[in-house]
């Protein structure tokens, strides 16, 4: 299982998204993830002037996309103040430093920003899957394939770029 530890703003936001609800975030972040994934990628090296412009053209669908969200969000609704917090990230959810008022079982949304470039935090909708004296565990059981392989595509780009930096530090 591939697991990362970053330092990276974050709340726990109790609540019980109904279905209709949860297929909104998960929709959203969905297109939040391939916007980073977009925005991370380096310019294509390719020599093949049709793959440069076809990765070119799929960064700009990216941002368009982003923008369209954004104008279709309600400006009102501002997104929560995010402390940074060092977090262990996994395919399936994450562990933290939890609350004393955090219990197993409780469900919630998982707020994070995990690029500065996104103008808005990813909320993913998230339960605690146990809670001791060294903090949380919160696991995203219904996380559909959609939104795990994005999710996974950018945990690995950061496990590549921590390994990648520990080398040159060495």
């Amino acid at each position: 299982m591939l697991e990362i530890e970053l330092d990276l703003p974050f709340v726990w936001q109790p609540a019980q998204p109904d279905t209709a609800e949860a297929e909104t975030l998960w929709q959203e972040a969905q297109l939040l993830l391939r916007v980073i994934q977009g925005l991370d990628s380096p310019p294509p090296r390719e020599a093949d002037r049709e793959t440069a412009f076809s990765r070119g053209l799929e960064r700009l669908e990216a941002k368009l996309d982003l923008v369209l969200h954004l104008m279709a969000r309600d400006p009102r609704a501002a997104p929560p103040g995010l402390a940074t917090r060092r977090l262990t990230l996994y395919t399936q959810g994450l562990r933290c430093m939890g609350e004393p008022t955090w219990r197993t079982g409780d469900t919630g949304l998982c707020v994070l920003r995990p690029s500065p470039a996104l103008p808005l935090p990813i909320r993913i909708p998230a339960r605690l899957d146990a809670t001791d004296a060294q903090g949380c565990s919160i696991r995203w059981p219904d996380m559909p394939d959609t939104v795990a392989e994005p999710w996974s595509q950018w945990l690995f780009r950061q496990h590549r770029r921590a390994v990648h930096a520990r080398k040159e530090g060495a």
